[in-house]
């Protein structure tokens, strides 16, 4: 477990300026956000956020298109047998935790009209 998470840290590090130089500011703000690797070290999911919702679908679009330029690079970066083949997702973890936080409102405020 600890070598799949330093691979992916490894690979988070060497990414993020790689991902920066590809988009450049058409996009506006696109972060990096976390990179999954499978045990095997064959395959990782990265995790991109942008701070313009409406552009996340053309991102990763770029990103797709030049996922295979990005493993060729890493791999000559990175002493490994294999290089991960990359994904990339959008991170809807915010977008999850505004949806929890308003779920938790209508039931705080069903609660509340109950008691009265």
């Amino acid at each position: 477990m600890r070598r799949t998470q330093q691979v992916a840290a490894v690979l988070r590090k060497e990414l993020a300026p790689l991902v920066d130089e590809i988009l450049g500011q058409q996009f506006g703000i696109v972060t990096l956000v976390d990179v999954i690797i499978q045990p095997d070290l064959k395959e990782a999911k990265v995790y991109i956020s942008c701070l313009d919702k409406s552009v996340g679908k053309p991102v990763l679009k770029v990103l797709e298109k030049r996922a295979k330029g990005l493993q060729h690079v890493l791999g000559k970066r990175m002493r490994m047998k294999f290089t991960p083949k990359l994904t990339f997702l959008l991170d809807r973890s915010l977008e999850n935790v505004i949806k929890v936080e308003e779920l938790l409102d209508v039931v705080g405020k069903d609660i509340k009209d109950g008691e009265n």
